[in-house]
């Protein structure tokens, strides 16, 4: 994965960007409700959303609906990356797994796909229950690695008609030219999310630049309406650093043995090709609907390639084979929400742009959403 390096932020350009970011929870709330209220009022609505930094244009998230489509499953699920699997990949994931979907048709998404749901399943539990239960269910999994462990497992043995099995992912260049995983290589793996599940957390926490955390505690107003359990997340991700990390804290990755150890207990790695489309052509949906998963080849045919999470069905799929934990699905949800704020600034921060500058920016990647969130927290509360 790239570096990390931290590009600090003018404190006065800081401080008038995070103001005029907080009011964006009170636009997209007022937005929300005019469009509910008053349908023949949205274009205006829309106008006022192309205003806010940082948040996709509603014609961006209109042009990508064709590539939703209603699967119950089982489907994998991949990470949240703009890039489709190989033409080779995906027919090796069909040809030794032949009941779950075809991954050129669709799949889930979230940010890290098996190792993004460890980690913010170890930070849901722990936002809700608190830190001396969130240290013993580290203590217990046997820390991230552990947790991967389990939730490859789980989620994989998982044989309900909604299964979404969790794989992890590698990039074209970084494997044998053939197309497989390189079991033996040395390259960094090809998933940035992978290379620095420590480093996010870090961003996340950083005190001597704050515009990464500001944007992150904003967008949970702007999505779910309020700051509840923000706080609460904030410190579970400081003890995920200090308890969950074997002592690497911000410099914890998951590399090409962890993938290998994995490999071994029947968890398929999938390969994507070619590189990521430029931030500023392209952005991350957050999928609150209950029924729809994206395609991420289909985009890409298209030349519409965007980065997505399906945050509700991958919820829903934790949430029956972890019930033990009793996770509110609205801590989870929140959770992926706020775990995404910093990948967006990595991500954005390697383009070869100079209006970024490698700037660690959330708002370089815009965000948007589909569904609604609240119907999709009521529904996993109630199935529960």
């Amino acid at each position: 994965m790239p570096s990390l390096e931290i590009i600090r932020i003018d404190p006065v350009f800081e401080q008038r960007d995070v103001m005029s970011l907080s009011r964006l929870a009170e636009t997209t709330a007022r937005v929300a409700l005019r469009e509910m209220l008053h349908p023949t009022d949205a274009a205006e609505a829309d106008r006022e959303i192309e205003t806010v930094p940082g948040y996709l244009p509603p014609e961006f998230i209109k042009e990508r609906e064709a590539y939703w489509e209603t699967y119950e499953g089982p489907l994998w699920v991949g990470c949240g990356d703009d890039r489709a699997p190989t033409v080779q990949s995906a027919l090796w994931l069909a040809d030794g797994y032949s009941d779950v979907l075809r991954a050129n048709e669709v799949y889930a998404s979230v940010f890290g796909a098996a190792a993004g749901i460890a980690k913010n399943v170890l930070i849901a539990y722990t936002a809700q229950h608190g830190r001396e239960a969130g240290r013993q269910l580290i203590e217990q999994a046997g820390g991230f690695d552990g947790m991967l462990t389990e939730i490859v497992s789980r989620m994989g043995a998982d044989r309900d008609r909604r299964a979404v099995k969790p794989i992890l992912h590698s990039a074209a260049n970084n494997e044998h030219p053939y197309g497989a995983f390189n079991v033996h290589g040395h390259d960094s793996m090809g998933c940035a999310y992978c290379g620095g599940v420590g480093a996010t957390s870090a961003l996340l926490l950083d005190t001597d630049s704050t515009l990464i955390s500001s944007i992150a505690k904003t967008d949970q107003v702007a999505i779910f309406g309020n700051d509840r359990y923000t706080n609460e997340l904030f410190e579970a991700h400081s003890i995920f650093l200090e308890l969950a990390t074997e002592g690497h804290g911000g410099g914890f990755a998951v590399n090409r043995q962890d993938y290998v150890n994995q490999i071994k207990r029947g968890m398929p790695v999938m390969i994507l090709a070619g590189s990521h489309a430029a931030a500023r052509d392209t952005g991350l949906i957050h999928n609150f609907d209950t029924e729809t998963v994206g395609s991420a080849s289909k985009a890409a045919a298209d030349g519409k390639a965007f980065y997505r999470q399906d945050i509700t069905r991958v919820t829903e799929a934790i949430l029956r084979n972890f019930p033990e934990l009793d996770l509110d699905p609205e801590v989870l949800m929140r959770a992926f929400l706020l775990d995404s704020t910093p990948v967006r600034a990595v991500l954005a921060s390697h383009d070869n742009d100079p209006t970024i500058n490698g700037k660690l920016d959330p708002r370089n990647l815009a965000i948007g959403i589909r569904g609604n969130v609240r119907a999709a927290i009521e529904r996993l509360r109630l199935a529960a």
